[in-house]
């Protein structure tokens, strides 16, 4: 390991000098390169604590996509220290841990840094594959949610040593935060406790509930007795970190927001739930959760984010999270051991669960004009986004890269054709080549499933074929975001884009009179329906 002294803290240079004397195991001698990034991690002599972290040093070296590199290189990617500890709940007994990455300038100042073309900045987290045999059930659904407009968390597939010893591949990804590059929401402090600043930017988390982290919801999931409070936690801020009055706006919002959805007037488009959540990011990550028929995504590992009122303000969906016991069947609530494809994880809800579900899209899909967009949105996605032959081309990349490398993974953990971590009910692939094919047979079914039985309903060869039919108007423009639109025409879905050509928006128009919250910032959009192209101007109230 190539380490330079000058960027150790220095009352830890002297554990340098020990950690050169650290044996190496037999089998780290053998991992000599690879066509994948290389991580070296020396700890200095010390454990990687679970509370807590100690001070590492971090060498990254790659020459590059389609070239050989070699674990004796000079670390061209990031050479220094670094803060580390175990990452994840059941996760950290496995034999193949995650670990939490800080890259430090110093002993007290973060370092931010481009890492593999990722953005700058200075958190990161190393994901096992102990569990997940593939190696992309993690990484499809963020690329999906990200090519749906959203922040889809990157991460890039890698190979890991530590102390000298070989420890498998492994996801280098960015932590969930507020950054302008991940979660870009304006970042709250101490002072931010009146008028628009208390407003925003919070990410709110769906999980085991550990004290105080957290406050209960007032409601319970419809269709549930009223034997236990699901519960919010506070993600951004922290708890250490938030004020008792911010802890109040983001308290107050999200009960107003379930006493709008659990009302007998939850539909209504202008006092009802869509007064407080985009629309959109709600049926993209239904659909991405739905499609891998993910076990965690409606009931921990979930997460949620708001803007300031002047910068959007209502509630996003996302970002999707931790997807290494979906896409498979597993024994778990009957939703998810159906091996025809069906099953619906949203349904988790009516399930006894390690951590209580909200139930919001069992609610939410209560609302026909939610559920006939989500179909209309699956149908839209599902020639590009969510194409089997997108999906499946990218598995086929990803075997082609790993070929080498999975050879070494698995020979470190021969974890193929035994079941562990996800109970699974068909037997495991005793090949890597195996493993996949399992995948792909399983996105096959799941899709042709989900094509037959999708909520809602949606038309859209007839708006296509008679868009001579569509007469769109609407009042006021200028707008502050609510708009009437009068649609003369038949019923159809509507797609609002800004001047970047990125979609912010979307939705359907009912024959007649529509009212229409716009979940966007002051500026200039484009509102597109399959015969029509509208300007649209929002300004601030």
């Amino acid at each position: 390991m190539k380490i330079f002294l000058n960027q150790i803290p220095c009352w830890h240079q002297k554990f340098f000098w020990l950690a050169l004397l650290l044996p190496i195991s037999g089998f780290s001698q053998t991992f000599a390169e690879s066509t994948l990034p290389i991580i070296e991690i020396n700890t200095l002599g010390q454990p990687i604590p679970m509370d807590g972290k100690i001070t590492a040093v971090m060498e990254i070296t790659f020459k590059g996509n389609g070239l050989v590199t070699n674990i004796n290189d000079v670390p061209n990617i990031w050479s220094g220290a670094i803060e580390i500890d175990v990452h994840g709940a059941s996760s950290s007994g496995y034999p193949q841990k995650s670990y939490n990455i800080k890259t430090m300038m110093n002993a007290t100042l973060d370092s931010n840094v481009v890492i593999l073309g990722m953005p700058r900045e200075h958190d990161w987290i190393l994901i096992n594959n102990w569990n997940e045999k593939s190696f992309v059930r993690n990484t499809i659904p963020q690329r999906m949610f990200s090519e749906m407009g959203h922040y889809g968390v990157r991460m890039k597939h890698c190979e890991v040593t530590l102390n000298g010893e070989y420890i498998g591949i492994y996801l280098l990804s960015e932590k969930i935060k507020v950054d302008k590059a991940r979660v870009a929401i304006s970042k709250l402090t101490a002072t931010d406790n009146t008028g628009v600043q208390v407003s925003g930017g919070y990410i709110i988390k769906n999980d085991v509930y550990y004290p105080p982290h957290g406050w209960p919801s007032n409601y319970y999931p419809v269709g549930l007795a009223p034997t236990d409070h699901p519960y919010f936690l506070y993600e951004y801020p922290a708890t250490h970190k938030i004020t008792a009055q911010q802890r109040t706006y983001i308290m107050s919002y999200m009960d107003s927001l379930e006493t709008a959805l659990y009302s007998s007037n939850f539909a209504d488009p202008i006092v009802g739930y869509r007064k407080f959540i985009s629309q959109t990011s709600f049926m993209d990550y239904f659909l991405i959760n739905e499609l891998s028929r993910n076990v965690d995504g409606n009931k921990k590992s979930s997460y949620w984010h708001k803007n300031r009122w002047d910068k959007g303000g209502k509630m996003e969906a996302g970002p999707v999270w931790d997807f290494d016991w979906a896409w498979k069947n597993i024994y778990d609530c009957p939703e998810f051991s159906n091996t025809d494809g069906s099953g619906w994880s949203y349904k988790i809800v009516d399930c006894e669960a390690d951590a209580l579900s909200f139930g919001w899209f069992k609610r939410l899909l209560q609302d026909p004009h939610f559920a006939n967009a989500v179909n209309c949105r699956w149908k839209l996605l599902r020639n590009s986004i969510l194409s089997e032959d997108k999906i499946f081309d990218y598995i086929d990349s990803v075997e082609v890269a790993l070929d080498a490398p999975q050879k070494r993974h698995f020979a470190k953990f021969p974890e193929l054709g035994k079941n562990n971590g996800a109970p699974e009910v068909e037997p495991i692939a005793t090949t890597y080549h195996g493993e996949l094919l399992n995948l792909k047979s399983w996105i096959h079914t799941r899709i042709a499933w989900l094509d037959q039985n999708m909520v809602g309903e949606c038309d859209l060869t007839t708006s296509v074929s008679k868009t001579n039919e569509s007469k769109i108007t609407f009042y006021p423009n200028p707008t502050n975001g609510s708009v009437v639109i009068l649609n003369a025409g038949k019923r159809q879905p509507y797609t609002l884009f800004n001047t970047l050509g990125s979609m912010v928006d979307y939705g359907i128009l009912e024959e007649g009179e529509n009212a229409v919250q716009l979940n966007v910032v002051s500026g200039l959009y484009l509102l597109k329906t399959p015969g029509e192209l509208i300007k649209i101007i929002v300004r601030s109230n």
